[in-house]
């Protein structure tokens, strides 16, 4: 997929001027139409404030910064690209995904972007 061939997700997209939604994000109206019920009643979703935060800072970081952590490969700690099963999927998300894996060993600060980098590691 071109998105990442090019390693600059979505954004990326944009900023080439992209004057039409690929198809590959269009969902079916049908599979809008599952409804898989109710959560358990004990399931509670944390809530985060971003308040003060600059959440934008990591759409606007430097393209060479993300290309560099542009991978599908599981064993890294930290990623960026657009979608985890986009083989499998039936459409893909219109949206980037940053992971780090900080459980156990935290990864080194020059593994993450200076954007991430303050917000993940203090």
């Amino acid at each position: 997929m071109a998105i990442d061939v090019s390693k600059s997700g979505i954004k990326g997209l944009t900023d080439a001027g992209l004057a039409k939604l690929p198809r590959v994000f269009v969902h079916d109206h049908l599979n809008l139409q599952i409804k898989s019920g109710p959560p358990p009643a004990d399931v509670k979703i944390p809530v985060i404030d971003f308040a003060g935060v600059n959440i934008y800072s990591t759409r606007r970081a430097d393209s060479v910064a993300k290309e560099k952590l542009y991978s599908r490969e599981e064993s890294k700690k930290v990623t960026f690209n657009t979608k985890f099963d986009m083989s499998r999927a039936l459409a893909a998300y219109w949206r980037d995904i940053l992971t780090c894996v900080m459980a156990l060993n935290p990864p080194a600060p020059e593994e993450i972007t200076e954007a991430c980098g303050d917000m993940l590691l203090h």
